[in-house]
């Protein structure tokens, strides 16, 4: 890892994409930089001090927490979507690109309380995020395939893969979805 720290991309990954759009401050000092010193630390053989560890599993526990809320959310979702799905071909024929973008947009300008937004962007910069996440949905609305809370993770790391790079994943669920989502030129 401090090999390549030159490499490191530091903002996280709606940052990140925020960034490709418009001149975004991202102070990596301020908002990342205690997590940035914990890792090295823990790289060179610290550990979480006794008075700290409580604190530190209440801080794992709630943004565990918080992707599981996010999770059930979407599956609830699409729950109703299937309901209302009548042709399961005529839906996956559907191009609910637009979709997939507004909902990547919503997270930026969220993110970045307004400031930044993705309109305007070249929508190929962030290719494999926006229909990898699109065969994701329609996935998760046509089978019995459940959003887990590390999903929104793996996503996020899809954000920072541009055209000409190369994606490398273990998992096969990813790279199905990548595959089916006509990016396969984009795994390793």
């Amino acid at each position: 890892m401090f090999y390549f720290k030159d490499n490191v991309i530091h903002q996280p990954p709606f940052f990140y994409i925020a960034q490709l759009n418009c001149n975004y401050e991202f102070d990596v000092i301020k908002e990342t930089g205690t997590l940035l010193q914990f890792t090295s630390d823990f790289a060179y053989g610290d550990r979480i001090r006794q008075d700290k560890i409580n604190e530190y599993f209440k801080g794992v526990r709630m943004h565990k927490a918080h992707s599981e809320t996010l999770s059930d959310y979407f599956n609830n979702e699409a729950v109703k979507i299937k309901s209302k799905i009548g042709n399961k071909k005529e839906h996956r024929k559907r191009d609910t690109t637009d979709s997939v973008a507004g909902f990547i947009n919503f997270i930026v300008k969220s993110i970045t309380k307004n400031e930044c937004d993705i309109v305007g962007l070249e929508l190929r910069t962030i290719e494999l995020l926006l229909r990898a996440l699109d065969e994701f949905f329609v996935t998760v609305e046509l089978s019995t395939m459940k959003i887990q809370p590390n999903d929104w993770r793996d996503f996020g790391i899809l954000g920072y893969v541009q055209p000409g790079d190369k994606y490398w994943t273990k998992e096969n669920r990813w790279k199905n979805i990548i595959k089916n989502a006509g990016c396969a030129d984009y795994l390793y």
